[in-house]
């Protein structure tokens, strides 16, 4: 019966979620608050630039980063602070059969969330950008193994190495370099 209406599948599931972990609600509305203002003023903002954007307008494209991008690394780290509440209630119902002690100990510290938040925010942009610079790093080296191993090198290891060896002996970075803004423009 609740597969053919969904609507209170939905309705059963947020009734047993209020009646467990009634504090949870009130912890992840100021969360969901803050993504509405942040996608409401990202859209109106890149209305606001209209067909300058959609052209394709660096300097447009730029402007919306400039204003987009703060205020997305800002909601990240108020997500962050905020399940750090979250982790406290949790805490609380388990260990604490329903008290408050840990969330009320959380509550205290709003300049440790904050850093918290922030470190945590840092810490997923830089995994970001390792995953990427390992990935051009990677692709730098081993972007000559098809050429290698059509050069009837003896396997797909033997070629692997030799295309990391000419890559590092012949400085190749302004080809990898054209090769990734002409995949970057392919893909874009």
């Amino acid at each position: 019966l609740r597969a053919a209406f969904p609507v209170a599948s939905v309705a059963a599931g947020f009734r047993t979620f209020a009646r467990r972990y009634p504090c949870l609600l009130v912890l992840c509305v100021p969360i969901l608050l803050i993504d509405i203002v942040v996608t409401a003023a990202s859209q109106s903002y890149a209305d606001s630039l209209g067909a300058a954007l959609s052209a394709g307008d660096v300097a447009t494209g730029l402007r919306y980063l400039g204003f987009a991008l703060p205020l997305s690394l800002a909601f990240l780290v108020l997500q962050f602070a905020f399940s750090a509440l979250v982790a406290a209630h949790v805490i609380d119902q388990i260990e604490h059969q329903g008290g408050t002690k840990t969330l009320r100990q959380t509550f205290a510290m709003p300049g440790a969330l904050l850093g918290l938040g922030v470190l945590l925010m840092l810490a997923a942009v830089g995994g970001v950008v390792m995953v990427l610079v390992g990935a051009i790093v990677f692709f730098h080296w081993f972007q000559f193994a098809p050429a290698a191993l059509a050069d009837r090198r003896a396997g797909v290891v033997d070629a692997l190495q030799a295309s990391r060896r000419f890559a590092k002996e012949r400085r190749t970075f302004g080809f990898t370099a054209l090769v990734l803004f002409v995949a970057l423009g392919i893909y874009i």
